[in-house]
């Protein structure tokens, strides 16, 4: 059992929380990678020798390896993460680990995502392992993590989701998933559809989902040509009906586009991993960002 913080060792040991596990501190991001993006242990020594030995009879076969995770979910790329300013850039801290610089290049903008990090290094330090996770579900059905289901080689066995509102701390509505994955040596398509059953906060079964893998060509932002916008200005809406309020820097949709008689604005994925939807009427689109 490791964990990033050593006062969360402590913590453990004084009150005696899982007494049975070896508890050590380790930053599986960034211990024990060398700069060609192999794992080598003696870099740190934090990995206990038995473990070391489990790993190794795992890759070999002769033994079998469960690795239960609840990684973080932060990415790269969402506003709580950006900097501000002139002078700013994306990625402040967050996927900027070692294993982000070496051992990601195959898999795109999944290295975007912590979580995916944690895959990737299991995937290449225990190519046989059962991989048990908590996460978003960005790997199944994200435009940006395509790449991602076209390299992974994993089967999926079964799993389930419960609503973001059930863990502490986590901002917005969306799901979170517990699914189980056996990853595979040879080559394995990614699952058109994953099916999970849905948990309320009190885990009881309240039915089932279906998330779907979807190719980027299917999406409403790939085939839609984006139309150009004019000079002529028109008021920007942050919903079906309502314009901004106050100074709002990243606005976007402020002019109009020649031919154009109306638009609509959706907040949300409704439409196949389009966050914001085009409207054709008449033959003619709005503005150029509601189309993508």
């Amino acid at each position: 059992m490791s964990t990033l913080d050593e006062k969360d060792v402590n913590i453990m040991m004084s009150a005696k929380i899982c007494v049975e596990a070896e508890r050590f501190q380790y930053d599986y991001l960034n211990d024990d990678i060398t700069d060609s993006g192999e794992i080598d242990y003696s870099l740190t020594d934090k990995i206990p020798q038995n473990l070391r030995d489990v790993i190794r009879d795992a890759k070999e076969g002769k033994k079998k390896l469960l690795v239960l995770i609840n990684p973080p979910y932060a990415e790269a790329t969402n506003a709580d993460n950006t900097a501000k300013g002139a002078k700013k850039q994306n990625k402040t801290g967050v996927a900027k680990t070692k294993w982000g610089e070496v051992g990601m290049g195959e898999y795109g903008k999944a290295s975007n995502e912590l979580f995916l990090q944690f895959v990737a290094r299991i995937t290449k330090e225990i190519p046989g392992a059962t991989i048990a996770m908590f996460s978003t579900l960005k790997h199944i059905n994200a435009q940006a993590t395509e790449k991602f289901r076209e390299v992974w080689n994993a089967k999926y066995f079964d799993g389930f989701v419960v609503h973001s509102k059930a863990f502490d701390g986590l901002k917005g509505d969306f799901p979170i998933g517990f699914l189980v994955w056996k990853l595979q040596t040879k080559k394995t398509d990614f699952p058109l559809e994953i099916s999970c059953e849905v948990l309320d906060k009190t885990a009881v079964p309240v039915g089932e989902k279906k998330f779907y893998n979807t190719r980027s060509e299917q999406c409403l932002a790939d085939w839609i040509v984006r139309p150009k916008s004019n000079k002529e200005k028109c008021v920007p809406l942050t919903s079906a009906i309502t314009p901004p309020s106050g100074n709002r820097k990243d606005q976007r949709g402020t002019k109009w586009s020649d031919g154009a008689v109306g638009f609509m604005c959706t907040g949300t994925n409704d439409f196949q991993n389009t966050k914001y939807v085009c409207v054709v009427i008449g033959g003619f689109t709005r503005s150029r960002h509601f189309c993508k």
